[in-house]
């Protein structure tokens, strides 16, 4: 009962949090809900479930109130470009608000504190299972992010130490011997 209670306090405060973001040279101050509906439009605006949407709403979050400090020294948390979260206020739709209101207050949490939840606007055309990235296999492709951003890029991660043991954690299987690119 004491964790639900404070879950819930916790939850509370991330919906009433505000958040400092230099747009376009401008500082301005953003209800996180408001913040999050703009970072759903910079980055994940092509995506058509509804499910999808909610969860990276979770993780744009927990991303801003992560590193919400990022840009402390400039007078600002954070900018409106990728290299926080692409922010995008003239693109949020109704959609967006409502998927942002939907999930307000929600974070993802490790270890006691809001999660690291990185993650890329565009796969590069490729996107990968973390239990295939885990056995060593090949990216496969990703046909509806290819026909709707158009760049191509590629990351290539040499698997060892702490990166290794998430991955096979996230995977739920045994260590991976290497990555095949």
């Amino acid at each position: 009962m004491r964790a639900f209670l404070l879950w819930s306090l916790l939850v509370a405060m991330a919906s009433a949090a505000t958040v400092r973001v230099q747009i376009a040279g401008r500082i301005v101050d953003l209800d996180l809900e408001e913040y999050v509906a703009a970072t759903l439009a910079g980055e994940s605006s092509v995506s058509q479930s509804e499910e999808a949407l909610k969860a990276m709403a979770v993780a744009a979050r927990t991303y801003a109130v992560h590193f919400k400090s990022r840009h402390a020294a400039e007078g600002f948390d954070l900018c409106d470009l990728t290299h926080c979260q692409r922010v995008d206020r003239k693109a949020v739709t109704a959609r967006l608000t409502a998927i942002a209101k939907q999930t307000a207050g929600e974070l993802l949490w490790y270890q006691g504190k809001p999660a690291v939840t990185y993650y890329t606007r565009d796969c590069g055309g490729r996107s990968e299972d973390v239990r295939r990235l885990a056995r060593g296999e090949r990216a496969v492709s990703d046909e509806p992010c290819r026909s709707v951003l158009s760049s191509r890029w590629r990351l290539a991660l040499a698997l060892g130490g702490q990166l290794e043991a998430d991955i096979c954690l996230l995977g739920q299987l045994g260590p991976a011997s290497a990555a095949r690119h």
